[in-house]
């Protein structure tokens, strides 16, 4: 059986950095439009008119990130087949497995706190 020993040490993520701050802007803007659009409660042309409507609300709310979010929506739009096939999937109940054979043998633990002075996290696989 393999045995894996990974540490995380604080940190890791600075929301100072501009360009961290720039990159979890994005994120959060994608991953709005992905989730209005992947709505399996609804039609997927009714998707389309939300998520545009969203688009236009973050276009007048945007304090001058207007080339950002077009940009984001632009890419959410380039990737709409991909976000059709999880919207029809997800419509149709048919998710994605939750266990895979190949790795049903593996065993994870998180130790939290082993080693006091630094208060990091172990992980055991």
């Amino acid at each position: 059986m393999p045995r894996a020993l990974a540490r995380h040490y604080a940190g890791g993520w600075s929301a100072e950095d501009p360009q961290n701050k720039y990159t979890a802007n994005w994120l959060r803007s994608r991953n709005y439009y992905i989730y209005q659009l992947a709505n399996p409660f609804q039609g997927f042309g009714r998707n389309l008119v939300d998520a545009i409507h969203l688009f236009l609300v973050n276009l007048g709310a945007n304090n001058g990130y207007l080339s950002r979010e077009i940009r984001v929506f632009n890419q959410v739009i380039r990737d709409i087949r991909i976000v059709h096939k999880k919207w029809l999937r997800d419509r149709m109940g048919d998710h994605p497995p939750v266990k895979v054979k190949e790795f049903e043998s593996i065993r994870v633990e998180v130790m939290r706190g082993v080693n006091k002075k630094d208060d990091s996290c172990h992980l055991l696989v």
